[in-house]
């Protein structure tokens, strides 16, 4: 039942960017072509419907504006996974963002 419930929503929410305007979801596309276990991996559409109370328009819309974002912050490095690795020296802990 969880797989088949979970497939409605991935198809819906699916369905839902595809009739985003082009220029909002042009960085989640680009992420998807080029990266598609990453998006997979750290947006998960479960994540984006419980946080709008499973409104399917309002999670495609978070989700594309979430990689719109990623791109912004993070520049030429927004289609590397976000993983942080903790380094200390000496007294100073420092936090690396690495691939």
């Amino acid at each position: 039942m969880y797989l088949i419930v979970n497939f409605f929503f991935f198809s819906s929410v699916a369905s839902a960017i595809s009739e985003l305007d082009k220029k909002l979801r042009r960085e989640y596309d680009t992420a998807l072509e080029v990266f598609p276990q990453l998006v997979r991996k750290e947006t998960k559409i479960t994540d984006f419907l419980r946080t709008v109370d499973y409104d399917v328009p309002k999670a495609a819309a978070r989700l594309v504006t979430y990689w719109k974002l990623r791109k912004a912050m993070f520049k030429e490095r927004w289609l590397l996974p976000m993983t942080q690795v903790r380094i200390s020296t000496s007294h100073h802990p420092v936090v690396i963002v690495s691939r």
